[in-house]
C-alpha cells in the first residue's frame, strides 16, 4: 500500500523487511493495427531477453518522434506555440508523446486538466491528432514470439469490443487466426459486467488471461492501482480495486 520506488523495494528486499519478494517480470506495451483498429498490446518477458527488444522499440520511438513534429505542427496552425524542445527525447524520458503536451496544455491554461485536452485536441480525430504509423498485429506478435515473450491484448473493453459476446468472440476469433495471444480481463475502468464476458470468451476460448490497473501515474487521472487484497477469488467486488 506504500508508493516505494524500485530502488527502496528492492533494498527492503535485501534486508529482509518484505515477508514476500514480489516477482517483477519486465513488459512492454505496443500499439499495433489490428484491421481497421489501434490496440494495444501488452509483451512480457524474460529477464535476459528483455534487452534484445531495443531495436525494435527504437525504430517505434522514430515513428513517435516524426508523429510529434506533425502534431506540433497541428497546434501552430491552430495558434497554440508549443517549444519544439518540449518532445525532445531525453535519457529520463525517451518517449515523449501526447500526454506531456497535454500537461504542458494545463500548465499555460489553454486547458483545465489532462482529459480536457484529450477531448478537444488530442485525442483521435481530434483537432491536433496525428495518426499513429503503427506496426501491423501479425508483425508484433511474430515479433513478440521470436523474443520469446508472451502477448496480452490490453483493455478489450475500450475498444467496444464488450457490447456484446458475438463482437468479442469474433475478435478473439480474428486474433487467434493471427497468432496466440492472452487477454487482458481485469482492468480498473472495465465494468464487472465487462470482466466476467472478457472471462466468459476467455475460458471458452482456452486462453490466458492477466490483470492490470493501467496506472500511469498522474498521467491517466481515472486508472488506479489495485490494492493488495486483490485476487482471482474477490476480483469482481468493488474492495478489489483502489
Amino acid at each position: 500500500d506504500q508508493n516505494l520506488s524500485f530502488r527502496e523495494l528492492f533494498e527492503r528486499i535485501k534486508t529482509g523487511h518484505l515477508k514476500t519478494s514480489p516477482l517483477i517480470i519486465p513488459g512492454i506495451e505496443l500499439n499495433v493495427q489490428f484491421s481497421t483498429e489501434n490496440i494495444h498490446i501488452l509483451a512480457y518477458f524474460s529477464g535476459n531477453q528483455i534487452t534484445k527488444v531495443e531495436p525494435f522499440l527504437n525504430q517505434q520511438r522514430q515513428n513517435r518522434f516524426e508523429r510529434n513534429k506533425n502534431m506540433i505542427r497541428k497546434f501552430y496552425e491552430l495558434k497554440i506555440p508549443i517549444p519544439i524542445d518540449l518532445l525532445k527525447p531525453t535519457a529520463d524520458e525517451p518517449t515523449p508523446g501526447r500526454v506531456k503536451v497535454a500537461k504542458w496544455l494545463v500548465h499555460k491554461g489553454y486547458v483545465s486538466t489532462i482529459s480536457e485536452a484529450f477531448e478537444i485536441y488530442l485525442g483521435n480525430n481530434k483537432l491536433a491528432y496525428v495518426a499513429r504509423n503503427n506496426v501491423s498485429i501479425g508483425s508484433a506478435l511474430k515479433f513478440i514470439k521470436k523474443m520469446n515473450g508472451f502477448p496480452f491484448v490490453a483493455h478489450p473493453h475500450q475498444y467496444g469490443w464488450c457490447e456484446n459476446k458475438n463482437i468479442l468472440r469474433k475478435k478473439v476469433n480474428d486474433l487467434l487466426k493471427i497468432d496466440t495471444v492472452g487477454i487482458e480481463v481485469f482492468h480498473s475502468d472495465a465494468s464487472i459486467e465487462e470482466q466476467k464476458l472478457i472471462e466468459e470468451i476467455a475460458s471458452e476460448k482456452q486462453i490466458y488471461i492477466s490483470a492490470g490497473s493501467d496506472f500511469h501515474g498522474a498521467n491517466k487521472e481515472k486508472h488506479h492501482l489495485y490494492k493488495s487484497t486483490f485476487s482471482p477469488d474477490n476480483h469482481y467486488g468493488k474492495e478489489s480495486i483502489s
